[in-house]
């Protein structure tokens, strides 16, 4: 109902591009509630990525 003004859900496009754009929504609506309510294993999962991610150092060939 929210989504059917913006697609066209007689095609396979309209009906997919609402799946995903839910999906994204409920799977962002339950790590924020997650977050909110403090949850250890989200405050994990997020610590991991982050190390994983943004604190990797760079390895390059070249010798100091």
């Amino acid at each position: 109902v929210v989504f059917g003004d913006v697609f066209d859900l007689d095609t396979f496009p309209g009906i997919f591009s609402q799946g995903l754009l839910a999906g994204i929504l409920g799977v962002a609506a339950g790590s924020v509630t997650l977050y909110a309510l403090r949850n250890r294993e989200i405050a994990e999962v997020w610590r991991v990525l982050h190390h994983r991610f943004w604190r990797a150092r760079i390895i390059d060939g070249s010798s100091s």
